[in-house]
């Protein structure tokens, strides 16, 4: 028996569970199996194993084992992990990054060559456990039950984020000065053409704050950052989020508008403005930068 096939059977938690083992590690866990193991498993593959940049696909989570060598790496599917060995990785003190960054690789490497080296077919046998069905995949590895069952809820679990919207302070003081503005204007205005269009300029300002104080209340934006990708809000009217993998990322161009700095994040697909402003400290800003820019680095230096 290979000792890749002995080290997923240490791994997996449950005598009851089948799954299938693909040449280059990863396993796809049949919570649900069906009459063709190999078939279900492929088709699983076929769409949810390919990475594609730009998208939640190239995201991840990189896990410690604790009763086997190396690690484990999740990916946006729950139930497909792919096993990275410490003679893969070849050097000391390795980050969870680059360790991550390997697993997804032999991932969408599987995807595609759609390998099979092994099948284990435990539908005979006993349930052990007494969550059965989907709930049982939150007891898949030994080293993720209870507190840390969150990486197989279909996500890629956060490591940081920040809240990113409009203070108060700033939407009032948008508000509350045109807004005086715009009735001292009015009452002196007289048929003076100039006063009314200032006016209503004035008026549009308190507009805008309206709106500002709207997205505050009814739109939770976020900065999230995880061991692989940053995921910002894609517009900024919208509860819509954007992953981007740090190994997306092309360039950082960070800038300053009237003492607001904000960070152009350039990634394969488009760009992202960072606002300090909408972040709920100064230090947010440099936090983020500084993790952003050191992710990308590693992010790079794997790729060369």
């Amino acid at each position: 028996m290979g000792p890749l096939i002995e080290i997923w059977r240490s791994i997996i938690v449950g005598d009851q569970k089948s799954w299938v083992l693909f040449k280059n590690g990863t396993c796809v866990i049949l919570i649900e199996p069906e009459a063709d193991l190999s078939g279900q498993a492929v088709a699983l593959m076929k769409e949810w194993g390919p990475v594609y940049g730009g998208c939640s696909a190239g995201d991840f989570r990189t896990i410690t084992l604790t009763n086997a060598p190396g690690w484990v790496v999740t990916s946006h599917h729950s139930d497909i992990l792919t096993y990275v060995g410490p003679d893969e990785v070849g050097q000391p003190g390795a980050t969870d990054l680059f360790v991550g960054m390997l697993g997804r690789e032999k991932r969408d490497l599987d995807a595609r060559e759609l390998e099979i080296i092994h099948v284990e077919d435990r539908r005979g046998e006993p349930a052990v456990e007494a969550d059965r069905g989907r709930n049982a995949r939150f007891a898949s590895l030994n080293d993720i039950a209870g507190s840390l069952a969150v990486p197989f809820a279909g996500t890629t679990p956060i490591d940081r984020e920040y809240d990113y919207r409009p203070k108060w302070g700033a939407i009032i003081l948008c508000a509350l000065f045109p807004g005086i503005c715009a009735l001292v204007l009015g009452a002196n205005a007289n048929g003076n053409v100039f006063y009314w269009v200032m006016a209503a300029l004035s008026i549009g300002f308190v507009v805008a704050a309206g709106f500002l104080a709207i997205m505050r209340l009814m739109v939770r934006q976020r900065i999230a950052l995880s061991q692989s990708s940053i995921t910002v809000p894609r517009s900024r009217w919208s509860n819509e989020e954007l992953v981007i993998p740090f190994c997306e990322i092309v360039e950082l161009i960070p800038s300053e508008f009237s003492r607001v700095r904000f960070l152009n994040i350039l990634y394969n697909g488009g760009i992202f403005t960072l606002n300090a402003s909408l972040l709920p400290r100064k230090d947010d800003f440099d936090e983020i930068c500084a993790a952003v820019s050191q992710s990308m680095e590693v992010a790079r230096s794997y790729a060369r």
